[in-house]
């Protein structure tokens, strides 16, 4: 049994996707001679959807989902106020049913699901959390429950025995799901019914997508040219303004009214030199020059010079690239020291008088 846990927390440390996640459970089901399993994400806001990875039969599961089910099912409300794991079905919790909760079991039993054992999971706020607490979860039944082959131990007694003979954890695997994907001329990459940016250039050309469990990683030729993190909903658009910025240089105006740059944070002098140039009329001209910039010469030292302009009560960005540009000079050059023997003994005196004295001689 221990080998089955074992095995299934690699797997889901591993999984990148919904799909890995949901081979990873089906596995360990089977293992335990369980005939179908289900995994349901509560979502966090009122508007969001649930998140439902299962073996179920698919028409069950759309009509549970359509008729918002998890907000009446009792086994759901059963789970969200508890920690420990439960079993439900015939003679088994939950207690008193409403007309309508008896009716979802009514419904359920003619897919042939009529009873099951409940594991709730209130994760944090991140996956590093989430697999935290399924590890402790994991030990500690281990701990508690004794070895099926070995009479007299736990199954966590048996893996701390065999533990020296595995293979040593050399760091963790660079999980992903590799996809090509093509860039659209909206510098846009698809994945998963979202659109992620990638950086202006890789427009043309074909991309690896690389879908982490937290983020969405785009390669072209081996170089990253996007990175966001990663979107569960459906028919989202993740944004980087700066993938777009090679493009104003041809349409400033759409540093106004473009989609990637709404509500765009700059930094705290970048976004003072932007609102004093909206009164001008090149200003989205002028600020697009100083964000072109950043790519150039980096977001810390263009900042640096729009601080130090405003400091001398000016924003043109013909101030901000000239004080950039003072900056890429070279300083003076260094004074040399002159050898002791090639030094003059007589130093030439600048007179211009002696060259009239040679005129008359002349």
């Amino acid at each position: 049994m221990h080998r089955i846990f074992q095995a299934f927390i690699d797997r889901l440390m591993d999984s990148v996707d919904a799909v890995a996640l949901r081979d990873a459970m089906a596995d360990a089901s089977a293992a335990f001679d369980l005939s179908c399993f289900a995994y349901l994400a509560m979502p966090r806001g009122t508007a969001a959807e649930p998140q439902l990875i299962s073996t179920y039969p698919s028409d069950w599961t759309d009509y549970y989902l359509q008729s918002r089910y998890e907000r009446l099912d009792p086994v759901i409300l059963r789970a969200l106020r508890g920690t420990e794991p439960f079993e439900w079905g015939l003679g088994v919790g939950p207690g008193a049913l409403t007309k309508r909760q008896q009716q979802i079991f009514d419904e359920a039993a003619t897919f042939d699901i009529c009873c099951g054992f409940t594991i709730p999971i209130h994760d944090g706020r991140s996956y590093a959390e989430l697999n935290a607490w399924l590890l402790d979860r994991c030990v500690a039944y281990a701990k508690a429950h004794p070895h099926p082959e070995l009479p007299g131990q736990t199954i966590w007694q048996a893996f701390e025995a065999e533990r020296g003979r595995l293979v040593e954890y050399r760091g963790r695997f660079d999980g992903f799901h590799a996809v090509p994907a093509s860039v659209s001329k909206t510098c846009l990459v698809c994945f998963d019914n979202n659109k992620y940016s990638v950086m202006a250039r890789a427009v043309g050309r074909p991309i690896e997508i690389h879908a982490y469990a937290e983020r969405i990683v785009s390669r072209q030729d081996g170089v990253i040219v996007g990175e966001h993190a990663r979107c569960f909903g459906r028919g989202a658009t993740v944004y980087d303004p700066w993938h777009y910025v090679p493009v104003l240089a041809r349409k400033p105006g759409a540093l106004r009214n473009g989609a990637p740059f709404k509500d765009w944070p700059l930094p705290a002098s970048l976004e003072r030199v932007r609102r004093r140039l909206r009164g001008s009329d090149d200003g989205d001209r002028q600020m697009v020059a100083i964000l072109a910039a950043v790519l150039s010469d980096g977001l810390g030292a263009v900042e640096a010079a729009c601080r130090e302009a405003l400091g001398q009560g000016v924003h043109s960005a013909d101030v901000i690239l000239n004080i950039l540009a003072r900056r890429h000079d070279p300083g003076p050059a260094p004074t040399i020291l002159t050898p002791e023997a090639l030094r003059l003994r007589h130093v030439p005196t600048a007179d211009c008088s002696r060259y009239d004295s040679l005129r008359r001689e002349s």
